[in-house]
């Protein structure tokens, strides 16, 4: 059911962005100023510290695709009309491409 994804995409996202935020205020709350770069490096070495790492880092690889899909469905559409003649598999391939490296290298 393609007409219900802007939904399911919306509610996803809201849910990730409530647990950050939340997430985010218990790491001030519980740490306050001492609060590391990555607050998931407060926990320790530890077992809880480690898992608590590897959820978000499992988290954020499993959520990038449906955060993705926005920016791609506004910028497929002026790509398709600039290069019309490639076809469509390469021009979106391309720009996901792109994407990919430029928020790697925002995230460095």
């Amino acid at each position: 059911e393609p007409e219900k994804f802007p939904y399911v995409a919306a509610g996803g996202m809201f849910v990730v962005c409530v647990g950050q935020v939340v997430f985010g205020v218990l790491g001030f709350l519980c740490f306050k100023y001492d609060i590391g770069p990555i607050i998931t490096f407060n926990l320790g070495k530890g077992v809880l510290g480690v898992l608590a790492q590897v959820a978000v880092s499992i988290c954020i690889y499993l959520t990038y695709p449906l955060m993705f899909y926005i920016p791609i469905d506004i910028l497929s559409g002026p790509a398709m009309e600039r290069f019309r003649n490639l076809s469509e598999f390469t021009v979106e391939f391309w720009l996901r491409v792109i994407l990919v490296i430029v928020t790697f290298l925002f995230a460095v």
